[in-house]
């Protein structure tokens, strides 16, 4: 009897570190994953910035969980007054049939802000308050996107797997806060907050420039677990690699709110 008690133990033990295997995505993929921090953006005492530690491009070992009723995470950046910005993140969709506010630039309601977001037809859009922006595309569930919006001035144009999707007038646009919202709607005084990403969502960044249709078509390419391409207008990159922390080297760390990070995303991906 002892002997036997000792067996089952082993096979309840395993039983949970193979449960554990499975949610880090071991058997799911084989490719190595880059480990929380392994990446990061460096500024020295002159001003200039150079990645440092394992840019490598690989996938993120986590993505950041979403639960479509309560969670987000929220922070600064500098944005305020911006004349030209570009924002992109990757965006996993395990729901749909209700608007979903990816994120949120700039403050909320009566605030000029920039709001990437899914309608409830599953159409990615770049919104401000002067101009929606439809990509016309329409999002499946289950499926990695890398999703962008970018201003120029003149011009707010949306992009889907780093190619232009739409573009819209929108002159003399300019956020009014430097805040920011992840995974909602949450701007400072907002009357609508909300709008609930259900999902997964990784490696958002924000440049106060415009950046290049190329340049964009280069950030998809890298994939999922790609660094930033212009170090000289980035002023955020959190890669959501098992925290909110900012690796733009300027140190504007997100505060969570009922977040998780999920390794056994890499299942649905593949690299571009």
């Amino acid at each position: 009897m002892e002997y036997l008690m000792t067996y089952i133990w082993a096979i309840l033990i395993m039983g949970v570190v193979i449960a554990a295997l499975f949610e880090l995505g071991v058997f799911g993929n084989s490719t190595p994953r880059a480990h929380p921090g392994s990446c990061a953006v460096v500024i020295n005492r002159f001003g200039g910035a150079s990645l440092s530690g394992q840019c490598t491009e690989q996938p993120p070992e986590f993505v950041a969980q979403l639960d479509g009723s309560g969670s987000y995470i929220t922070g600064n950046v500098p944005i305020a007054g911006a004349s030209s910005m570009t924002a992109s993140l990757w965006v996993y969709l395990q729901a749909s049939g209700a608007q979903q506010d990816l994120a949120n630039f700039g403050g909320g309601s009566g605030n000029n802000q920039l709001v990437p977001y899914v309608s409830s037809t599953n159409v990615f859009h770049c919104w401000t308050n002067a101009a929606d922006v439809s990509s016309g595309i329409i999002l499946s569930e289950d499926k990695w996107y890398f999703l962008s919006c970018a201003y120029d001035g003149s011009t707010l144009d949306s992009y889907v797997n780093g190619m232009l999707a739409s573009s819209g007038s929108l002159s003399g646009f300019s956020t009014s806060l430097s805040t920011f919202s992840l995974g909602a709607d949450m701007g400072p005084g907002d009357a609508t907050a909300g709008y609930y990403t259900n999902g997964q969502i990784s490696n958002l960044q924000v440049y106060n420039t415009a950046l290049s249709s190329n340049s964009i078509s280069a950030l998809y390419t890298e994939g999922i677990g790609g660094s930033p391409i212009d170090l000289s207008n980035l002023v955020g990159w959190w890669p959501l690699n098992g925290n909110a922390d900012d690796y733009s080297g300027n140190g504007y760390d997100g505060n969570t709110i009922d977040i998780s990070y999920t390794g056994s995303w890499v299942n649905a991906y593949s690299q571009p």
